[in-house]
């Protein structure tokens, strides 16, 4: 709390300087050669919102009522190899939706958004995550989700009550597995993914449909959109996926690293997905089910790109080269860099890959969690190391209405293009307006890593920490984007890891952290072996982190071979880091005060929740 207190009076600086730009920023102007007549960030946080309420609010509530919802279940053509234990059920796979319209006129045409995922209640009183009552529920809050014919607790009444109204039908999608759908729970696996395409297919094909159709969501919600985009259906005109994974391995499994659930994510993590004690649950009985948890074994023992496998469980949950190849919809890209759950190295380089195919692409990156970026309910609860320093200003109420501005261009083909930006947050509460993600203009500054050789075991906490001194006496440093540790190692058995972690001495707060498998290393060639007694050098990226380091502060580096849930790596064993041989590089930002901005401040009053899943 003294570090926030500290750093009030540049906060207030970059406010005030921000409220300046706005009023000569053009709205015509461009980005990057992205030409749009859309709202800047500026125009659009000045405005008149609700800032008192759970969630954000379009400015004006829509001229049309909201027709009470409808269940609807919509077939799903499976190849033999992904019928599972479906053949006890005549009716074939199937998935379940509940879709909300809105009274318009006769002929009126309506685009769809949707969320879709395992975590809506069943209308026939199957437990599922989603219920408080359900057992291991991780939400286990009154206010629990409603069956996916009522408006849910999560996103659905978000969506519902804010762009019904407007026009626009909202469906909330059950997985296969899950609420009403049949068919076992293949998470994230083939099977599942010709569901959502199935979906979207459906809602973008219905008398009352004009035939766009956006998929939103965050976490497993947020990972669908993903899975949609690698079909290329021509009805999937934008998602909209807020802290989501566009490929499992990728995610449980990072530059050879793997984190301790990769081998229990589907059996364990998910796994109570469609069990409730009915003859129903032999339908659970997917093929990947047996899978899941040797492949998870064999991507921890193999160091997933080292000794790639081309088996189809992993390669079928790799969502990315397929949205690369085959999706030519919109992206509107959301994060939490504070995110546990979902490690914000799921941004980059990802954003620009995006961009390079010539997508619209926008980019908000703000300082919260595995959370919507505007529930203060949530934000409340995060210590200041992990996003509560940003607190209330992660809050965004505008998100509604931008969120509309962004559906009305790419589902109705009304309204401006939006201006395809990145609005991205610093750890003190900045947000401020970038062209791309990571920032290409920062100023690569080396520090030298004073210190002696330390010895490196394989277990939490065998490393070494090192003082890295006072970054600037005289200025605070912004610091945007990924941090590089250049490490001098030598392995003194058959493979060892390395975690570094750089902090803030001074405040005590965590800056940024990376790993990585030591077969990945830089020089000399990644192989699957090491000689016991080999020197290489490893260039270890960090995940993506805006930070400001006071004028004084003191940074400190932590070199260890595990940290924040990843495992050891296989067949590991002692190492050496080599001070003399190891290179820190910060990625300085210079920004003026006309970069920054300040979103509508939350002023209401809410008891801090736990993020839902």
């Amino acid at each position: 709390m003294r570090w926030r207190a500290a750093l009030a009076g540049l906060l207030m600086t970059s406010i005030v300087l921000a409220g300046c730009a706005s009023s000569s920023d053009d709205p015509s102007d461009s980005l990057g050669g992205r030409p749009s007549t859309g709202r800047t960030a500026f125009e659009r946080v000045a405005l008149n919102y609700n800032v008192t309420d759970t969630f954000s609010h379009t400015l004006a509530t829509g001229p049309y009522e909201i027709l009470p919802g409808t269940g609807h279940f919509v077939s799903v053509a499976l190849p033999i190899t992904e019928l599972g234990a479906t053949v006890l059920d005549p009716a074939g796979p199937r998935i379940h939706l509940g879709l909300f319209l809105p009274d318009v006129p006769e002929g009126t045409l309506v685009p769809v958004i949707a969320d879709v995922g395992p975590y809506y209640s069943s209308t026939s009183g199957l437990l599922t995550m989603d219920d408080p009552t359900a057992p291991g529920s991780p939400i286990n809050q009154p206010e629990g989700d409603r069956p996916a014919t009522e408006p849910a607790n999560r996103l659905g009444r978000f969506l519902i009550e804010n762009f019904v109204p407007h026009g626009y039908a909202v469906a909330q999608v059950s997985v296969l597995g899950s609420g009403d759908a049949n068919h076992c729970f293949d998470m994230f696996g083939h099977a599942e993914q010709l569901g959502v395409d199935a979906a979207v297919e459906w809602l973008g094909t219905q008398a009352w449909s004009n035939g766009n159709v956006a998929l939103i969501g965050r976490s497993y919600d947020g990972s669908t959109p993903w899975q949609a985009a690698t079909f290329g259906n021509p009805h999937l005109k934008s998602i909209v996926p807020i802290s989501g994974l566009h490929g499992l391995r990728s995610l449980v499994t990072h530059n050879g690293s793997s984190e301790a659930r990769v081998a229990t994510f589907q059996n364990v993590v998910y796994g109570q997905f469609g069990l409730d004690g009915d003859a129903g649950d032999l339908q659970t009985a997917c093929p990947d089910w047996f899978t899941a948890t040797p492949y998870g074994a064999a991507a921890f023992l193999t160091g997933d790109e080292v000794l790639p496998t081309e088996d189809s469980y992993w390669v079928e949950r790799e969502f990315l080269p397929r949205v690369l190849e085959n999706y030519e919809g919109s992206v509107y890209f959301i994060h939490g860099l504070q995110d546990w759950n979902v490690d914000p190295h799921m941004i980059t380089p990802t954003f620009e890959q995006l961009r390079a195919k010539g997508l619209d692409v926008k980019g908000l990156f703000g300082q919260w969690g595995h959370m919507y970026p505007d529930r203060p309910g949530e934000h409340a609860n995060l210590p200041d190391g992990l996003g509560g320093a940003a607190f209330p200003f992660s809050v965004r109420y505008d998100w509604a209405e931008d969120l509309k501005e962004w559906f009305d261009h790419y589902l109705k083909n009304e309204g401006p293009k939006p201006l395809l930006t990145v609005e991205v947050q610093d750890n003190i509460g900045r947000w401020r307006v970038e062209e791309s993600y990571p920032v290409r203009d920062v100023e690569p500054r080396n520090l030298d890593i004073p210190g002696a050789t330390a010895t490196l075991q394989p277990v939490p906490g065998g490393g070494a920490t090192y003082d890295l001194g006072v970054l600037d006496p005289d200025a605070a440093t912004t610091l945007s984007g990924h941090l590089y540790l250049e490490a001098g190692v030598t392995a003194l058995a058959p493979n060892a890891q390395i975690y570094f972690q750089v902090n803030d001495a001074t405040s005590g707060l965590r800056i940024a952290f990376g790993t990585m498998d030591f077969r990945y290393r830089t020089e000399p060639e990644a192989s699957p072996t090491l000689t016991p007694g080999q020197n290489v050098i490893l260039r270890v990226e960090s995940q993506p982190m805006e930070f400001v380091v006071p004028k004084g502060n003191r940074l400190e580096l932590i070199i260890a071979q595990t940290g924040e849930g990843y495992l050891p790596a296989p067949t590991a064993g002692p190492a050496l880091f080599n001070p003399g041989q190891s290179t820190l590089t910060l990625p300085v930002l210079v920004r003026d005060g006309s970069t920054y901005f300040t979103p509508p401040t939350w002023e209401g009053s809410a008891d801090a929740t736990p993020p839902q899943p």
